[in-house]
């Protein structure tokens, strides 16, 4: 019921120009860790709501922050920038709260 409620929806989202921030609630489905070059922890996101599902990124920094939510099942508010790579639209989130 929260999700439906926002105005906000993925596919809407992917509607906007690249760097535009949005704020999304959705609930993410699955999450893949990796060690950078650095040897720290990111994740690979697929995020979905009633609209669609779409492919996100958390950045060591971002992940370091909210690592504790960063898992399969969360219902979640976003913010999150639209980005634009090799022709794919995703986002990559920068902050996060549990709906």
């Amino acid at each position: 019921s929260i999700i439906e409620k926002k105005d906000t929806n993925i596919i809407k989202a992917k509607d906007g120009k690249e760097d535009s921030e949005v704020v999304l609630a959705c609930i993410i489905n699955a999450v893949r860790t990796i060690q950078t070059k650095k040897n720290e922890t990111m994740a690979f996101v697929t995020i979905s709501d009633f609209s669609g599902s779409s492919d996100a990124v958390v950045f060591p920094r971002t992940y370091r922050e909210f690592k504790d939510l960063i898992v399969p099942d969360a219902c979640l508010a976003i913010k999150a920038k639209l980005n634009v790579r090799n022709g794919e639209k995703s986002f990559v989130i920068d902050r996060m709260k549990r709906l």
